[in-house]
C-alpha cells in the first residue's frame, strides 16, 4: 500500500506533467501494465472509452489529448486518498487546439496505486461539453 501522502504527492506532480505538456514525465507516473479509461463514448475518441493497457498505449493517448486540448487555470478541488485509492475533482479551462473553443470543465479521477505508481486511472468529465468545444469528427487519431 501507499501512503496517502505519497500518493497525493504523485498525482499532483503527475498534474504538473500534464500542464507542462511534458508526455514522458507524465508516463512516469505509470506502471508497465497501466490501464487508462477516459469517459468518452460515443464521441469518436481512441478506444471510445475502452480502457488503454500499457506505456505504449498510454504514451498515445496521453501524446494525442496533449497536442488536442490545452488545460488552463487548473484548480485542485478535492483529492482523497485512502488504501491504494485515491479520487482527485479538479476543474480547469480546457482548450480545443482545433477550433479554439473551450469551456470550464470539471473531472473526476480515479487512481489505483501499486509499488507507488499509477496501475490505474480512469477520468470522467462531461462528455457532451467536450464534442461541443471538440468540434465535428474525430477528437483524437486512433491509437
Amino acid at each position: 500500500m501507499t501512503a496517502e501522502a505519497d500518493m497525493k504527492a504523485a498525482i499532483r506532480a503527475g498534474y504538473a506533467a500534464r500542464l507542462a505538456e511534458d508526455v514522458p514525465k507524465m508516463l512516469s507516473f505509470f506502471t508497465e501494465d497501466a490501464e487508462f479509461a477516459f469517459n468518452v463514448e460515443g464521441l469518436n475518441l481512441t478506444g471510445d472509452g475502452a480502457p488503454v493497457r500499457g506505456r505504449k498505449a498510454l504514451e498515445a493517448i496521453f501524446t494525442a489529448l496533449v497536442a488536442a486540448f490545452k488545460i488552463e487555470d487548473w484548480t485542485e478541488i478535492s483529492l482523497t486518498a485512502e488504501g491504494d485509492r485515491a479520487v482527485l475533482h479538479w476543474r480547469a479551462t480546457v482548450k480545443s487546439t482545433k477550433t479554439g473553443a473551450s469551456s470550464l470543465f470539471d473531472v473526476v479521477d480515479l487512481v489505483t496505486f501499486r509499488d507507488g505508481l499509477f496501475a490505474s486511472l480512469y477520468q470522467h468529465t462531461d462528455t457532451a461539453k467536450l464534442a461541443a468545444i471538440a468540434g465535428p469528427g474525430a477528437l483524437l487519431a486512433s491509437a
